[in-house]
C-alpha cells in the first residue's frame, strides 16, 4: 500500500484527551470529557469563526443602537440584543464542544453548561478553559517531537 493510500485511508483520525472535572473539585470525580485533540480543519475553522463573531457581533450591534434616538427605543433594543447576542453566543459555542467533546451527547452539552454556570461558575470555566488547553498541548507536543 503507498503511503498516500495509507493517510487517505485513515481519514480523519479522532485522538481524544481525557479531562476530568474533579481534577477541579472533587465533588465531580468521574465527570470525564473526551476532548477531540485532532480535530479537523473545518473543526478548528469553525471555532475561529465563533471568536470573530464574538468580537464584531456587539460592534454591529452597537452600531445599529447609535442609530437609535430615542431613550425607551434604545432600552427596548438594548435588552432584546443582549438576549438575543447571549442566546446565539451560547448556541454556536455548545454546538462546537458537541463535536469537541466526544463522549457527550449533543443534547447533553447545553445541560452541563448551563448547570455548572447556576451552580459552580468556576468549574464551568475550568472545563472550558482545560479544554482548549487539552487541545491546544497536545499540538504543541506534537511539534516538539
Amino acid at each position: 500500500m503507498s503511503t498516500l493510500s495509507t493517510i487517505t485511508a485513515a481519514g480523519a483520525v479522532k485522538r481524544s484527551v481525557r479531562i476530568d472535572l474533579g481534577d477541579c473539585d472533587d465533588a465531580y470525580r468521574g465527570a470525564t470529557f473526551d476532548v477531540w485533540v485532532t480535530p479537523t480543519r473545518a473543526h478548528l475553522e469553525t471555532f475561529a469563526e465563533y471568536t470573530v463573531w464574538l468580537n464584531e457581533e456587539p460592534k454591529r450591534a452597537q452600531a445599529e443602537r447609535d442609530k437609535i434616538a430615542d431613550g425607551a427605543e434604545r432600552e427596548a433594543f438594548d435588552a432584546a440584543t443582549s438576549e438575543r447576542l447571549e442566546r446565539e453566543m451560547w448556541r454556536r459555542l455548545d454546538a462546537w464542544l458537541a463535536e469537541t467533546w466526544l463522549n457527550i451527547e449533543p443534547d447533553e452539552v447545553t445541560q452541563i453548561r448551563e448547570h455548572l454556570q447556576e451552580n459552580h461558575p468556576a468549574a464551568w470555566d475550568w472545563l472550558y478553559t482545560h479544554t482548549l488547553r487539552a487541545m491546544n498541548e497536545y499540538r504543541e507536543n506534537l511539534t516538539k517531537n
